[in-house]
């Protein structure tokens, strides 16, 4: 087997970097690249400094890790919430013997299973990416606000005298790129509180409905969305949406790069501590980047 090619096909491609999402190697594979990773793992610190010049205490590198972690258990949700919906696409009543059948049914069994843990997680790294960040942005970290929330409306607010970064991509990241957090957490608007998936899925009655429709000869197409007791209410796309967060962070996040001034002359680093995230080689590339956009 040829060793894997951490490298661009296209060197149009090569040169977006530090964009987030997939994009064809050399070899003609589909990699995805993440590099807030190799920025929050401090291996591109500003002006060359290391993570561990900061002396960070044994729970400052665990918070690190929770964002890498976290990150990767999406990533593999993701991939394996791909791999159903291909599986489920068509109904199992319509399939040509019983293992079509069986999988079929699985698939459709795991789709729910792998649309919250995606919304979960999804919540999760905002918040551990506060966590973690505050390593690269603040001079002072004991200040630094620990969730996601806080830390938004503290770089809307402040002056942000106390960056170790550039102040006015941070605040551009933050003030306009944040509309994938809006999507998964409630926050209050003209004294309403708009109603986000994710919160939705923790603290209300809700359900994640499958369905099943075709029009004359077009291909089958499976539905997922999010009902509530009230039938007047759900959200329809729900897979649609997911994609949207997931893009809208990944362009959160290469702003933050481009804030830390990551080196743009990427070096093949491998996740979770580099750019190129490697989901086990020989699974299907379609599934491993289908969610994520590409570069």
């Amino acid at each position: 087997m040829a060793k894997l090619a951490y490298d661009f096909e296209d060197e149009t491609v090569a040169r977006r970097y530090p964009r987030h999402g997939w994009a064809k190697n050399s070899q003609g594979r589909k990699l995805l690249w993440l590099p807030i990773c190799r920025a929050i793992s401090g291996i591109a610190y500003p002006g060359g400094e290391s993570r561990l010049s900061r002396n960070l205490t044994r729970g400052q590198v665990l918070e690190i890790r929770a964002f890498d972690e976290t990150l990767s258990k999406l990533a593999l949700t993701l991939r394996e919430l791909s791999s159903a919906l291909e599986r489920g696409r068509e109904p199992f009543i319509e399939a040509s013997s019983a293992a079509e059948c069986a999988d079929r049914e699985e698939a459709m069994s795991v789709i729910p299973l792998f649309v919250d843990l995606a919304f979960i997680y999804l919540k999760r790294i905002a918040d551990n990416f506060a966590r973690a960040g505050r390593f690269i942005f603040f001079r002072h970290i004991g200040s630094a606000p620990l969730k996601f929330r806080n830390l938004r409306r503290f770089v809307e607010d402040s002056q942000l005298k106390d960056l170790l970064v550039d102040p006015e991509n941070v605040r551009k990241a933050f003030i306009n790129h944040c509309g994938w957090f809006d999507l998964l957490a409630e926050r209050p608007k003209t004294g309403e509180a708009k109603r986000g998936i994710r919160h939705t899925l923790e603290h209300h009655a809700a359900s994640i409905f499958l369905q099943h429709s075709k029009i004359g000869d077009d291909p089958w197409q499976l539905d997922v969305s999010l009902r509530f007791p009230s039938q007047k209410e759900y959200v329809p796309e729900l897979i649609h949406t997911l994609k949207r967060i997931v893009a809208e962070m990944c362009e959160f996040w290469t702003i933050i790069c481009e804030a830390i001034r990551i080196d743009t002359e990427y070096k093949m680093w491998i996740c979770p501590y580099g750019d190129c995230f490697l989901l086990l080689v020989g699974k299907n590339d379609d599934h491993i980047t289908a969610i994520w956009p590409q570069l």
